[in-house]
């Protein structure tokens, strides 16, 4: 990679450190505002920020003097971090039955779907479906 290509990786690299930076201030502030779609790695780390997915941040930090000024940036920004609060929410779980029965209605749907394609006189819609679009329009009329 040539000198000019690691001088834009390296600036591509700060603004979406930057922007993350910006994203959790804006969590811990509670600001309405959060620039997510500033940056790549804010648009991927959009669950973890303040979502609904659990969060673990590891700050890599040096014991030498002279990475003094970046290991304190590294500490301020892990503990602004570890304050963003999260609303962790549990998978909802799904019965056997419940999803056997589910399942079979759709391959029926779709079966119904199949025959009617085969007999090109028309097009299948559900019941219920059906129902619903004709209240529709004469609700619209």
């Amino acid at each position: 990679m040539s000198l000019q290509g690691r001088a834009r990786e390296a600036g591509e690299m700060n603004k979406s450190l930057l922007t993350l930076g910006r994203v959790i201030n804006a969590l811990v502030e509670n600001n309405n505002h959060s620039p997510y779609r500033e940056s790549k790695l804010t648009r991927l780390l959009r669950d973890s920020l303040g979502g609904n997915t659990k969060t673990c941040i590891i700050a890599t930090i040096s014991p030498s003097i002279q990475c003094l000024e970046e290991t304190l940036s590294t500490l301020d920004y892990a503990n602004r971090a570890k304050n963003i609060k999260n609303k962790p929410e549990l998978n909802q779980k799904m019965m056997k039955s419940a999803m056997m029965k589910e399942l079979c209605s759709e391959i029926n749907r779709l079966k119904q779907e199949v025959n009617v394609a085969r007999e090109k006189n028309g097009i299948y819609i559900p019941r219920d479906q059906f129902q619903q679009e004709k209240a529709k329009k004469k609700v619209g009329m």
